[in-house]
């Protein structure tokens, strides 16, 4: 193919893989005399591109490119896999080795795609699998340059009983089967979430609108069912009957919906809600259920986040041991169970990794991380739900700071002025000079003062006004008892900060909740959204909430942001001069 003045795909199943192969393709030429076959050293912008590939973040990237090859796999940083592709687009590689997920997400053709071999490892089977037929069909789909060639050249090398397989699937074109039983039970918690699915027979129906049921209708017996089930009932009532119930009963036993037995209805409830607003596998909502008390510290989040469903395919190599070890040595702050070869403390330590902000050599690792950071966060907004919805107060107060922390990448005890965009120096001696609560004590400092802690006069003015637009809110309460039982609570909540648009964009959000000091039971939560708008407008919040007996001492009324670590406010309010009104009835 090159001697034709083509380029070349090299598709392989490992991200490690495509650097060996490339090498070894490398060697064979060098073995051969045939390094000029690969070389671009006479493409008129091969200067230039060299120039270009000494900012690659990857060291073998360079050395490849000198031989005329080139990687990209999901493990390289974003900008050293958009200049493989640059690179490959204008000519200057003529083999590019890669993985599967360049057919799936880039469009980048070449004249002849070479897939070497067909058995691919599987993480969640633990085994080796065949390649599948769709990703043949993608990967041969990068054959040919529609615009300049009418043709595309595909070899597949693959053991001899395969042959057929391939060759049949790909000449016969067999038709794809549906995955989407797998999937079911979270797809019809979704249904029943929006309302669209209100019963077992509306979700009948709603399964009829699938590729599922296309495909159970046309091909039977790829599905389990015999000859004679499709003969009694055609339109397959009863089967889609039969696992629409299942999935109904595994939902229930998650306690995401309402399943009545006798009426077939179904019904949302607040977990199955929150699951399919945030994309909460079923799998790990059972894990919640079990792991999630209402007294959890920072550790047994970490530890819940990192045990859910999301994370199984997390799988640790060989050549990430040294590095994971490092992490666990230096970053850790909270204990983790188990070795590092487990998915789940390999995803524990990767999160930790991502809020220390640490430096990550191995680029697969590195990919790793942005995935665990990216699933974690949205993982622990819906945590931090459930915590709401059970009216856990100090369990939504460790969830709420974790996401923040998450978010933002610093830990709830470092000094909040680690989000802003401040110089080490000055960072490192607010966090040993002032603890991390100190934002109301440095209220208190002149410039001046603040400038001379961290040792940076000219940084004390920068502070003060960062102090200014620090977005805290004050709170004044007044309650009423209505009757025994009930009281209600005016809150005028006032801004105690400047807003800035490039710190606050155009609203800040927080959580007001009222809790019991003794139980930290939430009797009431809100959302309040502060908009620069209406900024000097008066803030109310009316409303009312429950009186238990006995009565706590006082109760707590917390103000927090959702974005800002540190921005909280807690205003407790006394129940001792409370004297409930008698509101029995005299005896008759």
């Amino acid at each position: 193919m090159l001697e034709r003045g083509h380029q070349v795909m090299v598709f392989v199943h490992s991200r490690k893989d495509t650097v060996m192969t490339a090498r070894m393709l490398m060697q064979m030429a060098a073995e051969e005399g045939r390094d000029d076959l690969f070389s671009c050293h006479d493409h008129e912008d091969y200067t230039s591109a060299l120039r270009d590939m000494k900012h690659a973040r990857a060291r073998e990237l360079r050395d490849l490119f000198a031989a005329g090859f080139g990687t990209h796999h999901a493990g390289m940083a974003r900008t050293d896999r958009n200049l493989m592709e640059r690179m490959f687009s204008e000519g200057l590689i003529k083999v590019l080795c890669c993985t599967a997920t360049l057919a799936w997400g880039v469009n980048l053709p070449a004249a002849a795609v070479v897939i070497k071999g067909t058995q691919l490892y599987n993480p969640q089977e633990g085994k080796f699998i065949d390649l599948s037929i769709l990703d043949v069909m993608q990967i041969f789909g990068r054959a040919g340059r529609p615009q300049f060639q009418d043709t595309g050249i595909g070899f597949i090398c693959t053991t001899h009983d395969k042959l057929n397989h391939y060759l049949s699937a790909v000449t016969a074109q067999q038709p794809i089967e549906s995955r989407f039983s797998a999937r079911l039970v979270d797809n019809m918690n979704a249904e029943i979430s929006l309302g669209t699915v209100t019963s077992v027979p509306e979700a009948v129906q709603w399964l009829g609108y699938s590729y599922l049921f296309v495909r159970m209708k046309r091909e039977p017996r790829n599905y389990g069912i015999e000859f004679a089930e499709l003969r009694d009932d055609p339109m397959l009532v009863q089967r889609r009957r039969q696992l629409v119930i299942q999935a109904a009963r595994v939902l229930q036993k998650s306690q995401m919906i309402i399943f009545n037995d006798k009426t077939e209805d179904l019904k949302a409830k607040d977990v199955g809600r929150i699951a399919s607003q945030y994309y909460v596998l079923q799998t790990s909502v059972e894990i919640f259920n079990d792991m999630m008390r209402a007294r959890s510290g920072e550790a047994d989040v970490l530890k819940m986040i990192s045990m859910s469903g999301e994370f199984d395919n997390i799988q640790s190599r060989d050549s990430e041991s040294k590095e994971l070890q490092r992490l666990r040595d230096e970053v850790a702050q909270t204990e983790v169970d188990g070795g590092n070869d487990t998915p789940h403390a390999k995803t524990n330590l990767l999160l930790q990794s991502y809020i220390s902000r640490a430096r990550i050599e191995d680029f697969a690792l590195a990919s790793d991380m942005g995935y665990v950071a990216q699933n974690a966060a949205r993982i622990c907004r819906a945590l931090f739900m459930i915590a709401l919805n059970r009216r856990w107060g100090y369990q939504c107060q460790v969830l709420l700071s974790l996401c923040k922390s998450i978010e933002k990448q610093i830990w709830p005890f470092d000094h909040p002025f680690r989000q802003f965009d401040l110089p080490q120096p000055v960072l490192r001696n607010l966090d040993e000079k002032l603890p991390s609560t100190s934002i109301e004590s440095m209220r208190e400092m002149e410039p001046a003062e603040i400038g001379q802690l961290v040792h940076n006069h000219r940084m004390g003015n920068t502070l003060s006004k960062l102090l200014d637009n620090f977005p805290t809110l004050s709170v004044e309460t007044e309650i009423a008892p209505l009757n025994r039982d009930v009281l209600r609570i005016r809150l005028s909540i006032y801004p105690e900060f400047t807003w800035n648009d490039r710190h606050h964009g155009t609203s800040e959000s927080f959580w007001v909740w009222v809790e019991n000091s003794e139980t930290s039971e939430i009797y009431h939560h809100e959302y309040f959204i502060l908009s620069r708008k209406k900024l000097y407008n008066d803030h109310e919040l009316n409303f009312t909430i429950p009186l238990s007996d006995p009565l706590p001492s006082q109760i707590y009324i917390r103000v927090i942001s959702d974005r800002w670590l540190g921005a909280e406010t807690v205003s407790p309010v006394s129940f001792q001069h409370l004297i409930r009104p008698d509101t029995e009835k005299p005896h008759s």
